[in-house]
């Protein structure tokens, strides 16, 4: 229970201090590369699962 407390009030007071230049560069480039990623494999999946879209062919019998 210490540790969480700890863990928690840490992350609190590291959250609130102001972050160095470098460091919200950083952590700017790292979401830009994991939003890629994420975009990426969404659409990878929504290819490889999903039928593709007949839309501009009339309905069959």
């Amino acid at each position: 229970m210490d540790t969480l407390l700890i863990f928690l009030l840490g992350a609190l007071i590291g959250w609130n201090l102001p972050r160095p230049p470098w460091a919200v560069s950083l952590q700017d480039r790292a979401l830009q590369i994991f939003a890629s990623l994420a975009t990426r494999a969404y659409q990878w999946l929504r290819r490889t699962l999903l039928p593709p879209d007949n839309s501009d062919r009339p309905p069959g019998p």
